[in-house]
């Protein structure tokens, strides 16, 4: 195994880099994630036409079967990589990088926590 950083953490701070920084990869886990589940459907472990949530879907534990939208529990893996689920972004933004307006989407006071921003 090979571990190495490269670069700086912090180039303000001149950090270097330590294979221990924790980055977010955004986006380019959609790509790891899409040829997981493709090789989980070759192999007949899952079908791109499964439901996603609900009771019967492959995430059917407590925590995504009071969904408020109702439409959600009609939800394939393969609206999910067709990024056909949908879902409307109105700030046509990441909702990680815009609390404020996530804030004010959820009635709640500003600072916000990760837990709400999902």
């Amino acid at each position: 195994m090979y571990v190495k950083g490269f670069g700086y953490a912090n180039q303000e701070k001149r950090e270097a880099m330590t294979p221990q920084h924790r980055f977010r990869i955004a986006s380019v886990s959609k790509l790891i994630t899409a040829a997981a589940i493709m090789q989980m459907a070759e192999q007949g472990k899952l079908k791109l036409t499964d439901k996603v949530f609900g009771a019967s879907g492959i995430l059917s534990d407590s925590l995504y079967l009071n969904a408020k939208d109702k439409r959600v529990y009609q939800m394939e893996i393969r609206h999910l990589l067709q990024h056909t689920g949908g879902w409307k972004n109105a700030f046509r933004a990441d909702p990680m990088f815009i609390p404020l307006e996530v804030a004010a989407c959820m009635r709640t006071k500003p600072p916000i926590d990760l837990d709400l921003i999902i």
